[in-house]
């Protein structure tokens, strides 16, 4: 009897954690959860923020200091810069070579000034 309650307690556990797997593949693998940047068409530059907020409050000081700044012209840029580096590579690099922007007496790579006013873009859309 100990036998029969123990293999069915396993056999319903084990039912559950294919039922949740399942769930979870279905949602994040079939992209029913898109995360704080759904149906940008930036992601694949957004994805590499940690922070959604953070970025989009950080982004709003880059739009005033970076008026004329262009998403399409960012995007492109970073794009272009990003191949086959990280964000945090490329911030590197940035701040070696002297691209950098002050945002409200913050020092910060072009690279990451860039990708918080597109951030901004997407949390405004």
């Amino acid at each position: 009897m100990t036998d029969d309650l123990t293999r069915r307690r396993l056999i319903t556990a084990g039912g559950a954690l294919i039922g949740l797997g399942a769930a979870a593949g279905l949602t994040f693998g079939f992209g029913l959860w898109q995360g704080p940047w759904a149906s940008s068409p930036y992601n694949d530059l957004l994805d590499q923020l940690p922070l959604a907020a953070g970025a989009v409050t950080l982004g709003r000081a880059v739009r005033q200091a970076l008026p004329t700044l262009s998403d399409r012209a960012a995007a492109a840029s970073l794009r272009r810069r990003l191949a086959g580096t990280s964000l945090r590579k490329l911030a590197r690099k940035d701040a070696e070579q002297r691209r950098v922007v002050d945002v409200s007496g913050w020092i910060l790579p072009l690279s990451v000034a860039e990708l918080c006013a597109l951030a901004v873009s997407k949390a405004e859309a």
